[in-house]
């Protein structure tokens, strides 16, 4: 009897102590959890922890784990990050902008159809970093005071670069590209499908694919079938204001409208600066030239400049001698000005193929679409849509 009241004694003093060290046991772990949410893995972003409602690729072929609903706070960073996104998301969301988004002219940087649309929500809007064409670095330690809940990205940063910034932001960073073809790439319908997914704006963002889908048809079919005359496009601006001899081989803008460009041709060099010979040029017999207007003034000073070498050399091209040369606005502003790029192929579409389309009630119309504004008179404040009157252009010295 007694060795039974001693071994039940025995049992319930271990199972005291058993007790006692569960409960400190697990006292201890909540003590010592973690209250941050959980790392971020290489080649990932989180926001909420492990709460995610969504993975993405981006663009740069990084997973990403998302908590839609907790997007609340938005800052766009690179060159045409904040164009892409004001095409299909809530700009109320943005909580800062680059520098170079507060006014329509900066440096190197002018006319922008989504900033003049939005200027004056822009303008009252915190700087999220410098921004512009020669400051394309993220600025991990403004965005970090910021605290946005996403980042949408159009630098070219590596893996390791943006898994470092997100930790040092604490949020993911999207990255988005336009593609080499710019306005007509793939990269970029992706980057529109991309920001909607994330931004729960998916039925804008298909409306906007779908759009730029019909125009590229649109172009396609107006040119099925005719011959296009053959044309030089000149001061073709990149990164700045260029003169005459700058110019593209496999033009986008071209190529979409099946216009010939001469400079196509396989004994055609463009240096890698994107400058063109000008004896190649004089020989490429184009029947047209198109001028970017971006680089307008450029040209005028080099066909004033040279004591008449230029002017006497452009006169022996067939497109001068016949007074083929046009004008058509700039497109390439912080990256590609999407909408102004399919006005300008329409224009093209004119030129190559002397139709008649109305380019005024074409860029009203896809301003509006993508802007919900008009902007037809902004677009042409270089010049306009035109056929240049070369005496009244540069006068002969």
């Amino acid at each position: 009897m007694k060795k039974s009241r001693l071994l039940l004694s025995l049992i319930a003093i271990m199972l005291l102590v058993a007790t006692v060290m569960t409960l400190f046991a697990c006292g201890n772990e909540s003590s010592t959890a973690p209250a941050d949410p959980t790392p971020i893995a290489p080649g990932e972003g989180t926001i909420g922890g492990t709460d995610t409602d969504l993975t993405v690729t981006d663009l740069a072929g990084r997973t990403l784990l998302l908590n839609r609903d907790k997007i609340q706070k938005v800052v766009c960073v690179g060159a045409g990050s904040l164009r892409l996104y004001s095409y299909v998301a809530d700009l109320a969301k943005i909580i800062a902008v680059e520098d170079i988004e507060k006014t329509r002219t900066t440096g190197r940087v002018s006319y922008r159809a989504y900033q003049i649309a939005n200027e004056e929500l822009f303008a009252t809007l915190p700087s999220a970093g410098v921004g512009g064409p020669q400051a394309q670095i993220l600025n991990k330690e403004r965005l970090t005071e910021l605290s946005p809940d996403v980042v949408f990205s159009c630098l070219s940063l590596t893996a390791d670069e943006l898994l470092d910034a997100e930790r040092a932001i604490g949020c993911p960073i999207v990255t988005l590209k336009y593609g080499p073809q710019k306005a007509f790439s793939e990269e970029l319908l992706q980057s529109l499908e991309l920001i909607g997914k994330v931004m729960k704006t998916e039925v804008r963002a298909t409306e906007v694919v779908d759009y730029i889908k019909s125009l590229k048809a649109d172009l396609a079919t107006i040119a099925q079938g005719k011959t296009s005359a053959k044309i030089y496009l000149g001061c073709n601006s990149n990164w700045g204001m260029k003169g005459f001899l700058s110019t593209s081989k496999n033009y986008p803008i071209f190529t979409v409208s099946g216009i010939a460009n001469v400079m196509d041709g396989d004994t055609m060099v463009v240096s890698s600066d994107g400058y063109a010979d000008l004896e190649a040029v004089v020989s490429s017999d184009a029947d047209k030239i198109i001028l970017d207007a971006g680089g307008l003034a450029v040209f005028k000073g080099e066909y004033e400049e040279v004591g008449g070498h230029l002017s006497s050399t452009l006169a022996e091209m067939k497109a001068f001698a016949d007074k083929e040369v046009y004008l058509m606005m700039p497109n390439n502003a912080y990256d590609a000005n999407v909408e102004t790029c399919f006005i300008n192929a329409y224009f093209a579409l004119n030129v190559a193929y002397e139709l008649d389309i109305d380019i005024r009630a074409k860029a009203e119309e896809i301003t509006s679409f993508f802007l919900h504004k008009s902007l037809y008179d902004d677009i042409v404040t270089y010049g306009g849509y035109q056929k240049l009157d070369l005496p009244d252009v540069w006068p002969t010295k």
